[in-house]
């Protein structure tokens, strides 16, 4: 493992690309299994839940499958996210419960009682920031900066979305949201990133949400690529 500040310079829950433009939280390639262990902290009590991702990506369009493998008797707690080519992602939540789908003007939903939100998994978007006109945090000042705005799945309530992004890997190593007073009110941060079969991904991150109070360590266990994800994964229908 190589901390970050080591290597930016040669270079993405509650993962996504949207378009062509090959954005990603998690990695670029069309088929990927991520196992991540999700260490959160809220009230000094902390919880740990290993989780399994599964990720499609076809014709630019983005699905994303994730549930709670560890402890077993949470394994109900599923997460489905199918991307649209034009208009907002379609979003389904399993728990003990039952299986809810998600509306668009969701203001984000905590996944797994993390600080990893439904809004958080799949990209908008992202436009381009002049660098004369950013306010890089230090440890991206050499990045480009994406932002999105006035996106319905994601504005609500927050005002803007910021983005750094390695040119080269396409992997996000950092977001910003605000709120529309300006206020910031959630961060993520890659820590630590791997190299897997020359895919960048990362290896530790952090999210901190101040509304939830809630801080999560992601970290990346076991990475593979698979020729096919069954489309099983990817049916709604599955989730019950």
């Amino acid at each position: 493992m190589k901390k970050l500040l080591l290597v930016m310079i040669t270079i993405l829950i509650v993962y996504g690309a949207l378009g062509y433009s090959q954005e990603a939280l998690f990695g670029t390639r069309p088929f990927i299994q991520l196992s991540i262990e999700f260490s959160t902290m809220e009230a000094g009590r902390e919880t740990n839940r290993t989780v399994v991702l599964y990720s499609r990506t076809e014709a630019g369009i983005t699905d994303v499958y994730t549930r709670v493998e560890n402890p077993t008797f949470l394994r109900n707690l599923q997460f489905l996210s199918l991307g649209r080519q034009a208009g907002q992602p379609e979003q389904w939540v399993r728990t003990s419960s039952g299986l809810r789908r998600l509306p668009q003007s969701s203001q984000g939903e905590a996944l797994f009682s993390s600080a990893v939100e439904n809004t958080d998994i799949i990209l908008p978007v992202l436009n381009p920031v002049p660098k004369e006109s950013a306010a890089l945090p230090p440890e991206f000042s050499h990045l480009q900066t994406y932002q999105a705005e006035s996106f319905k799945f994601f504005e609500s309530p927050d005002g803007l979305r910021r983005y750094y992004k390695g040119e080269q890997s396409g992997l996000i190593y950092g977001f910003d949201v605000y709120e529309s007073s300006g206020n910031r009110v959630k961060t993520y941060r890659v820590q630590e990133i791997q190299v897997v079969q020359g895919e960048v991904l990362p290896s530790n991150a952090i999210m901190e949400d101040t509304r939830s109070r809630r801080t999560t360590r992601l970290t990346v266990e076991e990475v593979s690529f698979p020729g096919v994800i069954p489309a099983r994964f990817f049916n709604p229908q599955a989730l019950r």
